[in-house]
């Protein structure tokens, strides 16, 4: 699964992953283009949550997640006190 709309393509950039968001989305992480593994499916963050958890683990990890938002935890992960 990516972050595409039913029958759409899996997009490989930023752009064209808000470009099918719409709306949806309200922010977006930039990794860079997935070269190295289409097939790999998007990381999901909500950021509605506090403190923010991944929702779905994919291309960008929970340590490169942290270096930006370190507050981030996983499903099952408890906050941090």
């Amino acid at each position: 699964t990516a972050a595409n709309l039913p029958g759409m393509t899996a997009p490989t950039d930023v752009d064209d992953a808000l470009a099918q968001a719409g709306d949806v989305a309200a922010l977006a992480l930039d990794a860079g283009p997935l070269a190295d593994d289409p097939g790999l499916p998007s990381t999901i963050v909500d950021a509605t949550a506090s403190p923010p958890r991944v929702v779905r683990a994919g291309a960008i990890s929970l340590d490169v997640l942290r270096e930006c938002c370190p507050g981030v935890i996983t499903e099952g992960e408890a906050p941090s006190a």
